[in-house]
């Protein structure tokens, strides 16, 4: 069997439009959601928290030739890793939820996706284009939601409630992290390797230079500096930006999306499998105030 995807220059995920070869396309997704390790990236999330957490064990792994601030180096390197593995995680997340709209098996579509692609859908997905995003198959926000994360699966009439505020609840979270990862410009520096300048940020401002006493002061325990482009008729502007962020947000956001992404796995590999019942996870109750307590606004950027 041969399938393709092209796009409207006629290539495949900007490779030359030429088919994929493939004997058995269902055995192909029964492999990927039978070993798909869900919870990859939220381990590895745990683990750095834990170790951000935990001031003794982190001085054992601080090498003091590099100067006697190493170990708050560390601290920021590792709070910035949490939230660059919030972008990675749903970055893969959302490409996992797009997966069944897609007409490639779904392994195939996941190790091939641009990141254009995933962030043109996101901003789909934060416009309510439902039906495009689903290519005519869902024609609002719940019935795509049914089909992305429950394949389907439809509940007794007795539980349409806590169903319909389950949607809602996802609708919220998703939407909410689909922002924020299409406004992580820094997401793209560290991507070329640039880890860039996290640190504890300060930003005074008076009207006096001359006396700041009484300057208007904002400070945050973890931030990103990084380059940011804004494009004008003239060229494009370059901007020094740096963005406060808080890692238990990220914390927070990875373990959701492993929680997704397991109720995800399961009830495609029952659809795989003709299991005939399977247990769902609904999210009814979202703690959204907890959520968020967790966010932080503060965002500044100077010319370059």
């Amino acid at each position: 069997m041969s399938c393709h995807a092209a796009d409207d220059n006629g290539s495949v995920h900007g490779k030359p439009k030429v088919p994929f070869l493939l004997q058995d396309p269902a055995g192909l997704d029964r492999e990927l959601y039978s070993g798909y390790d869900e919870r990859f990236l939220s381990r590895k999330v745990r683990l750095l928290w834990a170790t951000l957490q935990d001031q003794a064990l982190m001085e054992r792994f601080v090498e003091t030739e590099f100067g006697t601030d190493e170990a708050e180096r560390m601290r920021h390197g590792i709070a910035a890793e949490i939230l660059f593995s919030e972008f990675h995680q749903f970055e893969s997340f959302f490409a996992m939820v797009l997966a069944p709209f897609q007409p490639l098996p779904h392994w195939i579509y996941l190790s091939t996706y641009p990141t254009s692609e995933i962030k043109s859908k996101a901003r789909q997905f934060m416009d309510g284009q439902f039906s495009s995003l689903s290519g005519g198959l869902a024609a609002d926000r719940n019935h795509f939601l049914r089909l992305a994360v429950y394949a389907g699966i439809v509940g007794e009439p007795e539980e349409e409630q806590t169903w319909n505020l389950s949607f809602e609840n996802l609708w919220w979270l998703i939407y909410r992290m689909a922002e924020k990862y299409l406004n992580a410009d820094e997401y793209n520096s560290y991507k070329h390797g640039l880890r860039t300048i996290s640190a504890t940020a300060t930003l005074a401002m008076s009207s006096n230079l001359a006396d700041s006493s009484n300057a208007f002061v904002m400070r945050s325990g973890n931030s990103i500096t990084h380059l940011a482009f804004k494009k004008h008729p003239m060229g494009t502007g370059v901007i020094v930006q740096t963005k406060a962020f808080n890692p238990e947000e990220s914390v927070a956001h990875v373990s959701l999306m492993a929680s997704l992404l397991a109720n995800i796995k399961r009830v495609r590999l029952a659809g795989i499998e003709g299991t005939e019942r399977v247990e769902v996870q609904l999210y009814a109750t979202l703690d959204k105030q907890r959520l968020q307590e967790l966010v932080v606004y503060q965002n500044w950027s100077f010319p370059a």
